[in-house]
């Protein structure tokens, strides 16, 4: 399948990389290690996110817009409470996904 015949699987990719770079822009190694393994380690369920829920694409695209806009008004307390609760809605919405799907 080309790239953009599958906008879930296309999204998935976009929202990895966003995640990425946010974590190599906090220069913190530590960190930027413990989140990309927790990224690895649920990435099956955190893209299942896309596919479940016909929304969430659109919501993640606005969690971003803000998120981004706080860190580019060095805004650290609303980046932190915006991530906080992108984060929340990625994990209500995967275990949304694990319920229907019985795990």
């Amino acid at each position: 399948m080309e790239q953009g015949e599958d906008p879930t699987a296309d999204y998935a990719e976009i929202n990895t990389r966003f995640h990425s770079i946010l974590r190599i822009g906090a220069h913190n190694p530590i960190l930027a290690d413990l989140l990309e393994d927790l990224e690895l380690r649920t990435m099956p369920w955190r893209r299942a996110q896309f596919r479940h829920r016909a929304d969430r694409i659109r919501t993640s695209q606005e969690e971003h817009r803000a998120i981004l806009a706080a860190i580019q008004a060095q805004d650290g307390t609303e980046a932190h409470r915006l991530m906080r609760s992108h984060v929340a809605a990625s994990l209500r919405t995967v275990l949304e996904f694990l319920e229907a799907s019985g795990r």
